[in-house]
Protein backbone atom coordinates (compact mmCIF):
# COMPACT_ATOMS: atom_id res chain seq x y z
CA UNK A 1 0.00 0.00 0.00
CA UNK A 2 1.43 3.22 -1.28
CA UNK A 3 1.55 6.11 0.89
CA UNK A 4 -1.87 7.47 -1.19
CA UNK A 5 -3.45 4.80 -0.44
CA UNK A 6 -2.78 4.63 3.14
CA UNK A 7 -4.04 7.92 3.69
CA UNK A 8 -7.33 7.50 1.46
CA UNK A 9 -7.90 4.14 4.23
CA UNK A 10 -7.37 6.51 7.59
CA UNK A 11 -9.78 9.32 5.70
CA UNK A 12 -12.15 6.28 5.05
CA UNK A 13 -12.03 4.89 8.91
CA UNK A 14 -12.44 8.64 10.19
CA UNK A 15 -15.61 9.15 8.29
CA UNK A 16 -17.05 5.66 9.80
CA UNK A 17 -15.70 6.15 13.39
CA UNK A 18 -17.01 9.42 14.28
CA UNK A 19 -16.63 12.42 12.03
CA UNK A 20 -19.30 14.66 12.43
CA UNK A 21 -22.08 15.17 9.25
CA UNK A 22 -25.99 15.27 7.96
CA UNK A 23 -26.93 11.27 8.04
CA UNK A 24 -30.08 12.24 6.96
CA UNK A 25 -28.49 13.50 3.76
CA UNK A 26 -25.53 11.03 3.72
CA UNK A 27 -28.30 8.27 3.96
CA UNK A 28 -30.20 9.94 0.97
CA UNK A 29 -27.31 10.90 -1.13
CA UNK A 30 -25.51 7.29 -0.98
CA UNK A 31 -27.85 4.79 -0.44
CA UNK A 32 -30.68 5.74 -3.10
CA UNK A 33 -27.79 6.76 -5.44
CA UNK A 34 -28.88 10.33 -6.12
CA UNK A 35 -26.39 11.70 -8.71
CA UNK A 36 -28.69 14.65 -9.89
CA UNK A 37 -28.56 16.83 -6.96
CA UNK A 38 -27.19 20.23 -8.30
CA UNK A 39 -24.70 20.92 -6.22
CA UNK A 40 -22.30 23.62 -6.77
CA UNK A 41 -18.75 23.89 -4.93
CA UNK A 42 -15.26 26.14 -5.70
CA UNK A 43 -13.50 22.94 -5.64
CA UNK A 44 -15.70 20.48 -7.75
CA UNK A 45 -18.16 18.03 -6.93
CA UNK A 46 -17.99 14.18 -7.01
CA UNK A 47 -21.29 11.67 -7.34
CA UNK A 48 -23.62 15.13 -6.44
CA UNK A 49 -21.51 15.74 -3.46
CA UNK A 50 -19.92 18.74 -3.56
CA UNK A 51 -16.09 19.16 -2.23
CA UNK A 52 -15.65 21.32 0.88
CA UNK A 53 -13.34 23.10 2.22
CA UNK A 54 -13.27 20.34 5.40
CA UNK A 55 -12.56 18.08 2.59
CA UNK A 56 -9.37 20.19 1.43
CA UNK A 57 -8.28 20.67 5.26
CA UNK A 58 -8.67 17.46 6.12
CA UNK A 59 -6.64 16.16 2.82
CA UNK A 60 -3.61 18.85 3.54
CA UNK A 61 -3.46 17.74 7.03
CA UNK A 62 -3.08 14.15 5.83
CA UNK A 63 -0.72 15.12 3.32
CA UNK A 64 1.05 17.14 5.79
CA UNK A 65 0.62 20.96 3.51
CA UNK A 66 0.71 23.57 5.31
CA UNK A 67 0.18 26.78 3.16
CA UNK A 68 -3.23 28.03 2.69
CA UNK A 69 -5.00 26.22 -0.25
CA UNK A 70 -5.43 29.26 -2.18
CA UNK A 71 -1.36 29.87 -2.36
CA UNK A 72 0.12 26.52 -3.43
CA UNK A 73 1.12 25.46 -7.48
CA UNK A 74 -1.27 23.82 -9.51
CA UNK A 75 0.64 20.41 -8.84
CA UNK A 76 0.15 20.28 -5.14
CA UNK A 77 -3.42 21.25 -5.34
CA UNK A 78 -3.96 18.37 -7.96
CA UNK A 79 -2.50 15.99 -5.22
CA UNK A 80 -4.90 16.98 -2.38
CA UNK A 81 -7.80 16.76 -4.50
CA UNK A 82 -6.68 13.54 -5.82
CA UNK A 83 -6.54 12.67 -2.71
CA UNK A 84 -10.10 13.88 -1.66
CA UNK A 85 -11.49 12.12 -5.17
CA UNK A 86 -10.26 9.02 -4.42
CA UNK A 87 -11.66 8.60 -0.84
CA UNK A 88 -14.80 9.96 -1.83
CA UNK A 89 -15.40 7.19 -4.64
CA UNK A 90 -14.12 4.79 -2.31
CA UNK A 91 -16.44 5.51 0.68
CA UNK A 92 -19.18 6.09 -1.73
CA UNK A 93 -18.64 2.58 -2.82
CA UNK A 94 -18.60 1.17 0.39
CA UNK A 95 -21.53 2.81 1.48
CA UNK A 96 -23.44 1.33 -1.38
CA UNK A 97 -21.55 -2.16 -0.60
CA UNK A 98 -22.42 -2.19 2.91
CA UNK A 99 -25.92 -0.40 2.75
CA UNK A 100 -27.97 -4.23 3.10
CA UNK A 101 -25.19 -4.69 6.17
CA UNK A 102 -26.70 -5.06 9.23
CA UNK A 103 -24.10 -4.61 11.40
CA UNK A 104 -23.22 -1.41 9.82
CA UNK A 105 -26.80 0.04 9.59
CA UNK A 106 -26.66 -0.90 13.33
CA UNK A 107 -23.10 1.17 13.28
CA UNK A 108 -24.57 4.46 11.24
CA UNK A 109 -27.31 4.43 13.93
CA UNK A 110 -25.24 4.33 17.31
CA UNK A 111 -23.18 7.15 15.49
CA UNK A 112 -26.23 8.72 14.32
CA UNK A 113 -27.99 9.33 17.71
CA UNK A 114 -24.12 10.38 19.03
CA UNK A 115 -23.97 12.66 16.66
CA UNK A 116 -27.33 14.00 17.34
CA UNK A 117 -26.64 14.35 21.18
CA UNK A 118 -23.43 16.07 20.72
CA UNK A 119 -25.10 18.64 18.73
CA UNK A 120 -27.88 19.15 20.12
CA UNK A 121 -25.57 19.59 23.64
CA UNK A 122 -23.57 22.23 21.71
CA UNK A 123 -26.37 23.87 20.32
CA UNK A 124 -28.04 24.23 23.68
CA UNK A 125 -25.25 25.39 25.63
CA UNK A 126 -24.44 28.21 23.61
CA UNK A 127 -28.17 29.21 24.62
CA UNK A 128 -27.34 28.73 27.54
CA UNK A 129 -24.07 30.75 27.76
CA UNK A 130 -25.91 33.50 26.14
CA UNK A 131 -28.10 33.81 29.41
CA UNK A 132 -24.95 34.15 31.41
CA UNK A 133 -24.88 37.48 32.45
CA UNK A 134 -21.57 39.70 34.01
CA UNK A 135 -23.99 40.09 37.29
CA UNK A 136 -23.90 36.55 38.09
CA UNK A 137 -20.32 36.46 37.68
CA UNK A 138 -19.93 38.89 39.99
CA UNK A 139 -22.41 36.90 41.88
CA UNK A 140 -21.11 33.55 42.17
CA UNK A 141 -17.45 35.00 43.09
CA UNK A 142 -18.85 36.62 46.52
CA UNK A 143 -20.86 33.61 47.44
CA UNK A 144 -17.80 31.22 46.78
CA UNK A 145 -15.26 33.37 47.38
CA UNK A 146 -13.06 30.57 48.97
CA UNK A 147 -13.07 29.05 45.85
CA UNK A 148 -10.38 31.24 44.51
CA UNK A 149 -7.93 31.29 47.72
CA UNK A 150 -4.42 31.14 47.35
CA UNK A 151 -3.53 29.61 50.60
CA UNK A 152 -0.13 31.22 52.18
CA UNK A 153 2.92 29.74 50.47
CA UNK A 154 6.42 28.89 52.52
CA UNK A 155 9.53 29.24 50.64
CA UNK A 156 11.55 26.43 52.28
CA UNK A 157 15.17 24.94 52.53
CA UNK A 158 16.08 22.04 54.98
CA UNK A 159 18.87 20.37 56.14
CA UNK A 160 18.56 16.34 56.97
CA UNK A 161 20.41 14.78 59.30
CA UNK A 162 20.53 10.84 60.66
CA UNK A 163 20.64 11.81 64.81
CA UNK A 164 19.14 13.85 66.80
CA UNK A 165 22.83 15.18 67.82
CA UNK A 166 24.09 15.87 64.91
CA UNK A 167 20.53 18.39 64.12
CA UNK A 168 21.52 19.55 67.70
CA UNK A 169 25.10 20.11 66.93
CA UNK A 170 24.61 21.39 63.75
CA UNK A 171 21.69 23.88 64.68
CA UNK A 172 23.67 25.40 67.19
CA UNK A 173 26.91 26.07 65.04
CA UNK A 174 24.31 27.66 62.87
CA UNK A 175 22.33 29.89 65.94
CA UNK A 176 25.67 31.04 67.11
CA UNK A 177 26.91 32.32 63.79
CA UNK A 178 23.43 34.24 63.32
CA UNK A 179 23.26 32.27 60.45
CA UNK A 180 22.55 34.10 56.90
CA UNK A 181 20.65 31.95 53.80
CA UNK A 182 23.79 31.64 52.59
CA UNK A 183 25.42 29.90 55.68
CA UNK A 184 22.79 27.83 56.17
CA UNK A 185 22.52 26.51 52.50
CA UNK A 186 26.60 26.22 52.13
CA UNK A 187 25.81 24.05 55.47
CA UNK A 188 22.66 21.72 54.00
CA UNK A 189 25.42 20.82 50.77
CA UNK A 190 27.74 19.62 53.23
CA UNK A 191 26.26 18.33 55.84
CA UNK A 192 22.64 17.15 54.59
CA UNK A 193 21.92 13.58 53.99
CA UNK A 194 18.86 14.53 51.63
CA UNK A 195 18.78 14.57 47.94
CA UNK A 196 18.18 18.51 48.26
CA UNK A 197 21.61 19.08 49.31
CA UNK A 198 23.52 19.57 46.34
CA UNK A 199 20.55 22.41 45.64
CA UNK A 200 21.41 24.02 49.39
CA UNK A 201 18.50 22.38 50.86
CA UNK A 202 15.89 24.19 48.85
CA UNK A 203 12.61 22.93 48.84
CA UNK A 204 10.92 25.41 46.64
CA UNK A 205 7.40 27.26 47.30
CA UNK A 206 5.22 24.77 49.70
CA UNK A 207 1.94 25.39 50.87
CA UNK A 208 0.92 23.65 54.72
CA UNK A 209 -1.56 21.37 53.21
CA UNK A 210 0.05 18.11 52.44
CA UNK A 211 2.79 18.70 55.12
CA UNK A 212 3.17 16.53 58.08
CA UNK A 213 1.71 17.53 60.59
CA UNK A 214 4.30 18.23 63.10
CA UNK A 215 6.11 20.03 60.21
CA UNK A 216 3.01 21.82 59.79
CA UNK A 217 2.92 23.32 62.90
CA UNK A 218 6.53 24.41 63.59
CA UNK A 219 6.66 26.18 59.88
CA UNK A 220 3.62 27.97 60.52
CA UNK A 221 4.52 30.42 62.77
CA UNK A 222 7.77 30.90 61.32
CA UNK A 223 9.07 34.43 60.13
CA UNK A 224 11.07 35.02 57.32
CA UNK A 225 15.02 34.45 57.30
CA UNK A 226 14.21 32.74 60.54
CA UNK A 227 15.35 28.71 61.45
CA UNK A 228 13.80 26.02 63.49
CA UNK A 229 14.69 22.42 64.47
CA UNK A 230 12.07 19.83 64.04
CA UNK A 231 12.41 17.82 67.37
CA UNK A 232 10.54 14.61 66.06
CA UNK A 233 12.36 12.29 63.65
CA UNK A 234 10.59 11.83 60.15
CA UNK A 235 11.07 9.34 57.34
CA UNK A 236 14.28 11.09 56.51
CA UNK A 237 15.75 11.37 59.26
CA UNK A 238 16.02 14.93 61.57
CA UNK A 239 15.46 17.86 60.01
CA UNK A 240 16.22 21.61 60.46
CA UNK A 241 14.26 23.89 58.43
CA UNK A 242 15.09 27.59 57.06
CA UNK A 243 12.09 30.42 56.38
CA UNK A 244 13.56 32.22 53.11
CA UNK A 245 10.36 33.64 52.07
CA UNK A 246 6.39 33.73 52.23
CA UNK A 247 3.65 34.89 50.71
CA UNK A 248 0.22 35.77 52.67
CA UNK A 249 -3.09 34.10 51.44
CA UNK A 250 -4.86 36.00 48.99
CA UNK A 251 -7.48 35.72 46.73
CA UNK A 252 -7.70 36.04 42.90
CA UNK A 253 -9.23 38.98 41.68
CA UNK A 254 -12.52 38.25 40.07
CA UNK A 255 -11.41 39.50 36.29
CA UNK A 256 -8.93 37.01 36.53
CA UNK A 257 -11.40 33.58 37.23
CA UNK A 258 -14.54 35.12 35.28
CA UNK A 259 -13.94 32.54 32.28
CA UNK A 260 -13.45 30.09 35.45
CA UNK A 261 -16.67 30.83 36.86
CA UNK A 262 -18.75 30.85 33.43
CA UNK A 263 -17.51 27.45 32.89
CA UNK A 264 -18.91 26.26 36.35
CA UNK A 265 -22.38 28.24 35.47
CA UNK A 266 -22.13 27.01 32.52
CA UNK A 267 -22.23 23.49 33.36
CA UNK A 268 -24.91 23.87 36.19
CA UNK A 269 -27.08 24.97 33.62
CA UNK A 270 -25.91 22.51 31.17
CA UNK A 271 -26.44 19.34 34.03
CA UNK A 272 -29.96 21.06 34.86
CA UNK A 273 -31.29 21.42 31.11
CA UNK A 274 -30.26 17.93 31.04
CA UNK A 275 -31.91 16.29 33.99
CA UNK A 276 -35.21 18.03 33.28
CA UNK A 277 -35.19 16.79 29.61
CA UNK A 278 -34.60 13.29 30.89
CA UNK A 279 -37.45 13.48 33.32
CA UNK A 280 -39.92 14.81 30.98
CA UNK A 281 -38.77 12.48 28.06
CA UNK A 282 -39.01 9.21 31.03
CA UNK A 283 -42.94 10.46 31.88
CA UNK A 284 -43.71 9.86 28.32
CA UNK A 285 -41.75 7.28 26.89
CA UNK A 286 -42.19 3.03 26.67
CA UNK A 287 -39.51 1.75 28.37
CA UNK A 288 -39.49 -2.04 29.16
CA UNK A 289 -36.49 -3.34 31.00
CA UNK A 290 -35.40 -6.64 31.23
Amino acid sequence: MNKKQWLITVSILTIFLGCEMDYESFKSNFFNGSKELEVKSEYGVIDGVAITKEDILLAQDLLDIKDEFTTLDKKLKKEIIDVIVEKKLLSHYSVSALKEDISFNQKLEQIKDELALNMWIEKETVKLEKKIKEADLETFYKKNKDLFLIPEQFKLRHIVLKSEKDSIDVFKKLEDKNSTLEDFSNMAKTKSIDSTSELGGDLGWLELEGLLPEVKKIIKDMKKNSMVRLKEKTALGFHIFYLEDKNESTYMKVESVKEDIKSILLKEKIDKLMSQTVDKLKKSAKIDLK
